[in-house]
């Protein structure tokens, strides 16, 4: 039986392949906590997204997980 891979392994790993095949993509992050923003940020431009929007988790009244407004960001063009 194979080891079972992190979500965030399964994600990189379909991010780096669209990326290397040169397949157009923009990508959103969403975060708990606005401190984790750059770091999410340098780790997208590593694997070479050309567009990166990081966005803050915002909870919802009933305490559901809900994408809130865009309160940060980076981005970065291709060479």
């Amino acid at each position: 039986m194979r080891p079972e891979k992190s979500s965030y392994d399964v994600v990189a790993g379909n991010v780096r392949r669209m990326v290397a095949e040169v397949i157009p993509c923009a990508l959103v992050c969403v975060v708990p906590h606005p401190h984790d923003f750059i770091g999410s940020a340098k780790a997208l431009c590593e694997f070479g997204v050309p567009i990166i929007e990081v966005q803050q988790l915002k909870n919802h009244l009933h305490g559901r997980p809900q994408h809130g407004e865009t309160v940060g960001g980076a981005g970065r063009r291709p060479a």
